[in-house]
């Protein structure tokens, strides 16, 4: 492999990316080392063909990076950056924009950073969710990220169309950033129909925290949150006691989240501290709405 080329492409995308600058000598050096020892190449070359082919490589990967004497959280950054040379050509050859490439691979550096506040190792933990990245299954356009999903059980009609179980729909996530504003998912939503080559009226869905009831009685008619419910009928909702899995996203990560130690700068933050002195449920939502391609369906 030729170590230049990576050099060249990897330095291209964390420039692009917001990746410490810290971090680059680290990253390039392990890079190199695996271009320039073919047991390290041969390697490299086998978990990436498994990576692209869809079989678990995790625990090869991190096995790996041990191996070879490295934290091996770090060494699957290394990998993935490394990955990101063949999804660049992916991109390429089914001529997306150049652009998405770029803005997906920012979730590299959310996650590094995510593992670095709750492992104390700068690098990827979460394998499997950024795999979806760097396979080119999952984009971020503009403010949300998107993909493909099979819809669940249960049928939905609306605006003229109907959706089962097994159909394809767009799903949508909504990664770590700028605070998405009805003009930035509106943005968001339009590129994402034109970039799956939609017509007529789309589906799109949506299963997540901020989706959960709760946060209609807490917050007001101005947050963000509920205007993004609003987007939204609600199908289903989980509930559970509180505190619950998400809250390292409101409050970071945290030894308690008992409520009288808790940070309240924020209203979200305020919403979830009464909430949990007053011993209410949290949990998540499945929602789901119509798009036109300009608007969505009421």
């Amino acid at each position: 492999m030729d170590y230049k080329v990576y050099e060249s492409h990897i330095t291209d995308l964390c420039a692009h990316i917001g990746m410490p600058e810290d971090k680059l000598p680290e990253i390039l050096k392990i890079c190199r080392e695996i271009c320039e020892s073919e047991e390290m190449t041969r390697e490299f070359l086998d978990i990436q063909k498994a990576f692209f082919g869809y079989e678990e490589t995790r625990e090869a990967c991190f096995e790996a990076g041990k191996k070879h004497g490295y934290e091996p959280f770090f060494f699957a950054l290394v990998y993935m950056l490394m990955y990101s040379l063949h999804t660049k050509e992916i991109y390429e050859w089914r001529r997306y924009p150049m652009e998405v490439y770029y803005d997906s691979f920012i979730d590299l550096v959310i996650w590094s950073n995510v593992s670095e506040a709750q492992n104390g190792f700068f690098g990827i933990a979460n394998y499997g969710w950024v795999s979806e990245q760097v396979r080119a299954d999952m984009y971020r356009i503009g403010r949300l990220q998107f993909h493909y999903v099979t819809y669940g059980e249960g049928e939905y009609s609306h605006a003229g169309v109907t959706v089962r179980g097994g159909d394809k729909v767009i799903n949508i996530h909504i990664p770590e950033g700028e605070p998405f504003t009805r003009e930035k998912r509106l943005d968001s939503y339009r590129k994402a129909y034109k970039f799956f080559g939609q017509t007529g009226n789309a589906v799109f869905v949506c299963e997540s925290w901020l989706l959960h009831s709760f946060h209609r009685e807490y917050l007001g008619e101005k947050s963000n949150i509920v205007d993004f419910m609003d987007d939204f009928t609600i199908t289903s909702q989980v509930d559970h006691p509180a505190p619950f899995g998400d809250a390292w996203r409101v409050f970071g990560f945290r030894d308690s989240y008992d409520p009288d130690t808790l940070p309240t700068d924020t209203s979200l933050q305020r919403a979830y501290v009464r909430r949990l002195k007053e011993g209410g449920t949290v949990g998540y939502a499945h929602g789901i709405f119509v798009f036109d391609g300009e608007n969505i369906l009421k």
